[in-house]
């Protein structure tokens, strides 16, 4: 909740999810999963918690504005709100689909993009070697790897929900927001391509 208070306080609505998506896979790396009601329980509370926080400020900051300045800053921002979550810019529209490929493009056009290509083959033939050798069990695996999956996919819930600030400033900073699913899925990789089977 302290995080969600300190991004909605300090950021500019570039890239906020990046500030739960983070913590909340550094507290599943730590807490193994024991089963996949733990992991949506965890999850779920972990969010809510940041949420409130996030939002809270936002609103807290909204009426104090309005009480001090006399203004109705209140619906000045809800006015921003349904313009930022609006699928279009005027005479441009966007869709959910062309905002996803404006962010993942990107993001992908950096010199990092053949490393990461090639360390993610690495521990998947890591992976696929143990689950084929017997191993590892599938299931086990797949519990693991739940909180993770959940989490990778935040950013593209928050395009979803911010299309038309997310393709207007794609090209700029939000696509930064895939940073948590590009450090949730390599973590989650290493994770069982290097942990011992006894742990799992």
């Amino acid at each position: 909740m302290i995080t969600g208070v300190s991004t909605a306080f300090f950021d500019f609505l570039t890239y906020p999810i990046i500030t739960f998506g983070i913590p909340c896979i550094l507290y599943f790396n730590i807490k193994n999963a024991s089963s996949i009601k733990n992991s949506i329980y965890d999850f779920t509370r972990l969010l809510i918690s940041w949420g409130c926080g996030y939002f809270g400020m936002w609103s807290l900051k909204w009426v104090i504005g309005s009480l001090l300045t006399k203004e109705n800053v209140i619906l000045d921002a809800l006015k921003t709100i349904l313009f930022r979550t609006s699928h279009s810019n005027g005479s441009v529209s966007y869709t959910f689909l062309s905002t996803i490929k404006l962010n993942v493009c990107t993001f992908f056009n950096t010199p990092l993009t053949l490393f990461f290509i090639g360390f993610c083959c690495y521990n998947l033939y890591k992976i696929l070697k143990k689950v084929i050798d017997k191993k590892t069990e599938l299931n086990k695996i797949l519990i693991m790897s739940l909180p993770y999956f959940m989490v990778s996919l935040l950013p593209f819930l928050w395009y979803l929900f911010t299309i038309n600030h997310s393709a207007i400033h794609g090209w700029l900073f939000t696509y930064k927001a895939l940073g948590v699913s590009l450090f949730s899925l390599l973590l989650l990789q290493v994770k069982i391509a290097n942990i011992d089977d006894s742990a799992l």
